[in-house]
């Protein structure tokens, strides 16, 4: 639903030569409800990265199969990499 609504909707309403930094400074802002600062700096990273697929593919559903991808590893990853097992 966030690659809908950020890299598709938002993205095709921006101008062209600023669709990927609008769509990401959106995202962040958007992020940085949460108050997570950590969590507002991977949404800008994965915002570029995305914001630049979706340039590059012209549809948002690599960009959906990357951020879900994204999101898995967080979920599996990255509680073995805090908690050391």
């Amino acid at each position: 639903a966030e690659e809908m609504l950020f890299r598709g909707a938002l993205y095709d309403a921006s101008p062209r030569r600023h669709a990927t930094v609008v769509s990401t400074l959106v995202y962040v802002l958007a992020t940085l409800a949460s108050g997570s600062l950590m969590l507002a700096f991977a949404a800008l990273v994965l915002g570029i990265v995305l914001g630049i697929q979706r340039r590059i593919t012209g549809g948002y559903a690599g960009p959906a199969i990357t951020h879900t991808t994204w999101s898995v590893a967080m979920l599996l990853v990255l509680p073995l990499v805090i908690t050391g097992d």
